[in-house]
């Protein structure tokens, strides 16, 4: 009788495949190429943290990533998530996206204040980012983040009266439809290299056509 009842629990245990899976908080996995951190179990969560190789090429970090048949909301991006990724070329931040950690939050185990989670990544071009929410049930703070955010402030601090600054990938998408200056590239906060600037000047004057 005993082996019975036995052979019949090990073949529902086995039968059930994944359903007893747990994840605990702290456990690591990698969907789609992104790896997670679990940070809390009730709710659900999970963070992006970094991975080897390194992140390259485009990289989209969806609202909810699903493991082993339950769903987890993104909410976080680690302090070295993407650093030093030198052939990172673009991130697409969610609105999930309530934190990014950064080199003081002390709780991490490898924790460095000179890094941030976008340093060194020489061949990032783009970060785009969502408005929203930014903070915890008690403090809440309407803003928009990433890297774009950092670099228009880093310009916005280099900028004289009356200058306007562009990077050189605004530069290029805004075309011949400004006449610019450049200037002397600037060497900013999170950036390896420096980065290439512009003062717009005026519009371009428009293209008569002979009748």
């Amino acid at each position: 009788m005993r082996a019975r009842v036995l052979a019949l629990f090990i073949a529902l245990l086995l039968g059930s495949g994944g359903a007893f899976a747990q994840h605990e908080k702290g456990d690591t996995w990698e969907v789609d190429g992104i790896n997670y951190e679990v940070t809390s179990t009730a709710p659900q969560e999970v963070m992006v943290v970094s991975k080897y190789p390194k992140y390259e090429g485009k990289i989209i970090i969806p609202e909810k990533v699903e493991k082993d048949g339950k769903e987890y909301a993104v909410t976080e991006i680690d302090n070295d998530a993407f650093d030093r990724c030198e052939s990172l070329v673009s991130v697409t931040i969610p609105s999930s996206i309530r934190k990014i950690r950064d080199g003081k939050d002390v709780s991490r185990r490898f924790h460095d204040e000179k890094h941030g989670a976008f340093s060194e990544c020489s061949s990032l071009v783009e970060v785009f980012v969502n408005a929203g929410y930014i903070g915890s049930s008690r403090a809440l703070s309407y803003t928009v983040i990433g890297d774009t955010v950092n670099t228009s402030a880093r310009l916005c601090s280099h900028a004289k009266t009356g200058e306007i600054l562009v990077s050189q990938m605004t530069h290029d998408k805004l075309g011949s439809r400004f006449e610019y200056a450049e200037l002397e590239p600037a060497k900013v906060k999170g950036k390896e290299k420096p980065l290439a600037v512009f003062n717009v000047l005026r519009r371009a004057p428009a293209v008569q056509v002979p009748r």
